[in-house]
């Protein structure tokens, strides 16, 4: 389990399990298993449509699991996306979010984009910002 989970388990007095934390590895295998299994009828297995919809249908399974005393679906999933926008890796997902977004209505889905500012280093340098458009872009 991540730190992050612990963190907002304690900070939320919620109980979240393995299932809260999606990872690349997880997302994979599950559709390689659904591949075996027959799953897309032979079809060629591609990121989009069936990484991106695996992702998207994990979120909303594991958003309706109870995650406290009162054994109640909750009324909000928080969503952090991980990683480095613009890593092949992280392709995937940015894409199920942009789709998820499309899936559950505009009214229903909230993004906010956390990023460093570009600024002065205390060494006197500039942080490069190349990389704060490219998520930025990369989020729309």
């Amino acid at each position: 389990m991540s730190a992050l989970i612990c963190r907002s388990e304690r900070y939320l007095n919620i109980t979240l399990t393995r299932e809260n934390n999606i990872t690349t590895g997880k997302i994979y295998l599950h559709v390689i298993e659904r591949e075996r299994k027959g799953d897309y009828l032979g079809k060629t297995v591609q990121v989009v449509p069936h990484l991106t919809n695996a992702v998207q249908d994990w979120i909303e399974r594991v958003a309706r699991i109870p995650v406290d005393d009162t054994h109640e679906e909750p009324d909000v999933c928080i969503i952090e996306l991980g990683g480095t926008v613009g890593d092949i890796e992280s392709g995937p997902f940015i894409e199920a979010m942009r789709q998820l977004r499309r899936r559950v209505g505009k009214d229903n889905f909230l993004q906010i984009h956390v990023s460093l500012v570009p600024g002065k280093t205390m060494r006197g340098n500039f942080i490069e910002e190349r990389w704060l458009i490219t998520s930025i872009h990369s989020g729309q």
